[in-house]
Formats: structure tokens, sequence, C-alpha cells
């Protein structure tokens, strides 16, 4: 039987989510053919013994944590599935939503990637959708100080979509990773996720590379998973946003005119960021 659709989770040390989410996709299966691939990035939380046991999935096993992009095309390169299904290890699935992803892939074949809903665990709303970053507004970004000191400030809004109707479809610039279908012929002619990007804006640049290919980003109101912001990244907080910081510093010499003068200022921006980052968190220290 012909696989429909090839689901893929990059795991590290998050072995309690990865359990939360192959119960929820267990509960709530699509009721095409499919597949379920698990990729552990060398977990030291139990994951591993843990995914042994589990039956009816295939295990890819890495011996050193190699990044989240190039997890992502390890196992597109495994895939059978028509379309590929990337999801992050801090969503449960609820019902009806993959066969929703699915039915829209089928019937939108201008759509290049597509994500669903995603809900926080108390039933509120998260913003997965982005216009593309500038050098100004990504100074507003959700992390930001800017954004932190005045949440509602103009700039964040229309960076961030605030006013996005979520209740409905839409065609946006790019949308989170954490829930991320595509066809599987497309994910093999762009060659996969950039691994220049380690962890973040991997799928910033993947949607960039779908709307140059001609093709179009999509969001699927219909089709709700629950996700727990962070939850797969918050053991390592500073790192991770450390690395996050990096990956917006490489997506911009990747794709601005590339000179000296560009790249000592995107440098120097980087830094500030990193120290707003850094006395940020301070601060929060010293209140608490």
């Amino acid at each position: 039987m012909e696989v429909k659709l090839s689901i893929g989770i990059v795991s590290y040390n998050s072995v309690d989510y990865v359990k939360n989410l192959l119960n929820s996709i267990k509960k709530n299966p699509p009721s095409v053919p499919y597949e379920i691939i698990v990729l552990d990035n060398a977990s030291e939380d139990g994951s591993i013994e843990f995914l042994k046991k589990v039956k009816g999935i295939k295990k890819i096993f890495l011996r050193e944590n190699s990044g989240f992009s190039h997890g992502c095309n390890i196992i597109g390169k495994r895939a059978m599935g028509k379309y590929i299904l990337f999801l992050n290890p801090d969503v449960v699935v609820t019902p009806n939503a993959l066969d929703k992803l699915v039915e829209f892939m089928e019937k939108n074949p201008q759509c290049g990637v597509a994500g669903g809903k995603l809900l926080n665990f108390d039933g509120t709303l998260q913003l997965s959708c982005r216009m593309f970053p500038t050098y100004l507004n990504v100074m507003f970004g959700r992390e930001s100080l800017f954004r932190k000191l005045v949440p509602h400030n103009p700039f964040s809004r229309k960076y961030m979509l605030y006013d996005l109707d979520y209740s409905k479809n839409q065609v946006v610039d790019w949308l989170r990773g954490a829930v991320f279908i595509t066809p599987r012929w497309l994910f093999d002619e762009l060659g996969g996720f950039d691994e220049r990007f380690f962890l973040f804006l991997e799928d910033t640049d993947y949607c960039r590379r779908v709307w140059l290919r001609g093709l179009k980003v999509c969001y699927v109101a219909d089709a709700v998973f629950y996700h727990r912001l962070g939850g797969s990244t918050r053991r390592r907080l500073i790192k991770n946003r450390i690395i996050h910081n990096y990956s917006m510093y490489k997506y911009f010499l990747k794709w601005t005119d590339k000179n000296i003068l560009i790249e000592f200022l995107l440098g120097e921006a980087l830094l500030l960021r990193i120290m707003i980052l850094i006395l940020g968190k301070i601060t929060e220290s010293i209140r608490e």
C-alpha cells in the first residue's frame, strides 16, 4: 500500500514530549496510509531506551547531535510518503488534524508548505505566522526587549501578524516549523532544510525558497494542534536563545548582498542582541 503521509519527528532529550506526541497520533491517526519516523539526536534522558521499545515506527539513532535541520533531512531521505509532515516533539495532535492537513495539500497543489493552528495547552492561540524578517522588524520579535517593554507596539503587531484572522485559511510569508507539511518531491527538489541552520530559522529559510519556487505558504485553520511553546528547548534557554540569534545572523548573511560592511554590521547587531538577552535575564533574576 502506497504511503500517503510520512510523519517525521526529530527529538533531543524530549522523552516525555515524544511519549505524549506518539500517544496522540495513536489516538488520532490519519485515515490515509502513513508512517512515523523518529530520529533521536543522541539524547541522554532515556529517549533511546524508550524508543527501542516502541513498535510500529521507524527509528533512527544518531551518535551525536547534528542539529535539527540535518535530522529532518535524514528523515526526508527515508520517507516514503507523498507528503512529509514534521512535528516538534512538544506537539499534541487533535482529532482529524492530520487528515485536515493532507486534504488541504491535496486540494491546493499550489501550496508548497502548510501548517496548522497552534494552541497553548490552556486553549489560547499561538501566533504561528510571520512576515519575513527584515533588519527593522526583527528587533520587534516575540522575545525582543522592545516587545517586552511595549507588548502591543505597532511594529511587533505588523511583524508577528497580531491582526491575522486565525479562524480562516491564510497565505502567509512563513510559519513556525512546529507543524510543517510539504510535498516530498518539493523537499527533495529544494534539498531539504539548509543545514547551515543548526536550530531555528530553517523553517523561515525553507518558506522563502518555496516562494521563490513559485509556490505558496499556507496556514490551515481547522487543523488544530496543541504546542508547548519552547518546550523541547527550555532546558537550555540561554544557549538556545544565542543559537537563535546566530541563526538569524546567518539568515541575513544568506539573503542579503554580501560585502564586508554588511557582515560587520550584522555581527555587531548579533552581539548587541545577545548582550540585551543576557541583560534581560539578569534583570529577571534580580526581580525574582
